[in-house]
């Protein structure tokens, strides 16, 4: 369902508009306007958030947003926690493929293709 539409008159500098129409066709200006000044809001409202959460973290409470250091160092180990537990569900998860599929599978090692398709049936029985 598409959203009700308003009709807004704006002015653009000459250059501007000489632009728009230059790399943009007729047919789509209006969806170009419209989605620069989507992404130019999203930006300006992100800012706003940014401000008003402006100390919300004090090193006091939370000593690993200290800085950037602590942050990195942060960020990193949650990370590492991260592979550690894929790593266990890909060992540990591994189920015995049908003998049909592994018949199948091993006819399509021969070629790259088979590779690729081996690894997402493997990763698929997780």
């Amino acid at each position: 369902m598409l959203e009700k539409t308003r009709l807004k008159a704006i002015r653009f500098p000459e250059s501007l508009a000489r632009d728009l129409g230059k790399h943009i066709r007729r047919g789509k200006q209006s969806d170009f306007i419209i989605r620069a000044t989507e992404e130019a809001l999203l930006r300006l409202k992100q800012a706003e958030a940014l401000k008003e959460c402006q100390g919300a973290f004090n090193a006091k409470e939370y000593p690993e947003f200290r800085d950037r250091e602590s942050i990195e160092t942060w960020v990193r180990n949650l990370r590492q926690e991260a592979e550690k537990r894929t790593a266990r569900w890909t060992t540990k998860n591994v189920i015995a493929l049908p003998a049909s599929l592994s018949t199948l599978l091993r006819n399509k090692r021969k070629s790259p293709q088979g590779a690729k398709f081996e690894a997402r049936a493997i990763n698929l029985s997780l």
